[in-house]
């Protein structure tokens, strides 16, 4: 369909690196007309054992990364900016407080954006992915070696996904969230385990 891509490598909280990575693509095409963000980094572990670094390396990609991004690309009439969020700022499930605080600030950043007009902002609250993504890259860990599984038989797939994506970017909608699971089943069951 007379697409190119180009992969530029650059730490997306780091300021300088973003700047060239903009930079080089505004050169070369002159402008940019969409943006996906998905840096994200997770670490389990519970509130009372993390560290405020623990907690920056979380919430440095999601977090300052929006906000170099838009810092750089405000001025630019781009026609959307995808934020993959996950459904962890729904669910908020007790050993990912970082991660689910980043994935928060990405919602209402999709709000905050789309209404100030910025351009269309869009928040996706992803579950897990069984083929790709954290949770299919995750390492098990001993002791709960037979928890990945059961997570990946529920967890979308790629198919499901990339339509799920297709539809959300044709909407109008700033907050999608997408799930193979009844998510009012998820909503009672997160609430149960307080």
């Amino acid at each position: 369909m007379g697409a190119e891509i180009d992969v530029l490598v650059a730490d997306a909280s780091d300021r300088d690196q973003m700047q060239a990575a903009v930079g080089e693509v505004l050169t070369r095409y002159g402008t940019i007309n969409g943006v996906i963000h998905a840096a994200g980094v997770v670490q389990a572990g519970m509130i009372q054992t993390k560290t405020r670094e623990s907690a920056e390396a979380v919430l440095a990609p999601k977090v300052y990364g929006t906000m170099i991004l838009f810092d750089l690309l405000k001025r630019i009439k781009l026609d959307f900016m995808v934020l993959f969020s996950s459904i962890s700022s729904v669910l908020t499930p007790y050993s990912l407080s970082d991660y689910t605080a980043a994935n928060s600030f990405l919602d209402a950043f999709a709000s905050f954006a789309d209404a100030k007009g910025y351009f269309h902002a869009l928040s996706i609250n992803w579950s897990s992915w069984r083929e790709v993504g954290m949770l299919a890259e995750l390492e098990t860990l001993q002791g709960v070696e037979g928890w990945k599984p059961g997570a990946l038989e529920s967890a979308i797939t790629t198919k499901d996904g990339l339509e799920a994506f297709r539809r959300a970017l044709n909407s109008n909608l700033t907050q999608v969230i997408v799930s193979s699971q009844n998510l009012e089943h998820l909503l009672r069951a997160s609430e149960q385990t307080f």
